[in-house]
């Protein structure tokens, strides 16, 4: 997972290295490694032509400190990851 199990630059270099030979879906979640995962990943496709890409997150679990509407799938939760997924992921939509 990148921003946990990975170290940034290695993680950098893969997400480069799979832009070069044609990959061009990636799939993320909030709750990897804490939001970090998001956040390598938007750090790697930074500069990327956007339109040439598929972005996926995903949205469930808590990642802020668990209260009633930190989780599950409540139009609150929904809006709230996904604005803050979009943002570690410096991308306008997914």
């Amino acid at each position: 997972t990148h921003g946990s199990q990975v170290e940034e630059d290695a993680a950098l270099s893969c997400v480069r290295r799979a832009l070069d030979e044609g990959i061009t879906t990636f799939d993320t979640a909030d709750v990897y490694a804490n939001t970090a995962a998001e956040t390598v990943l938007g750090k790697a496709l930074a500069g990327e032509r956007r339109e040439g890409l598929e972005i996926f997150t995903k949205v469930y679990w808590p990642t802020g400190p668990g209260a009633h509407n930190d989780h599950g799938l409540s139009r609150k939760h929904i809006m709230e990851s996904i604005d803050a997924s979009l943002r570690r992921l410096q991308t306008d939509h997914v």
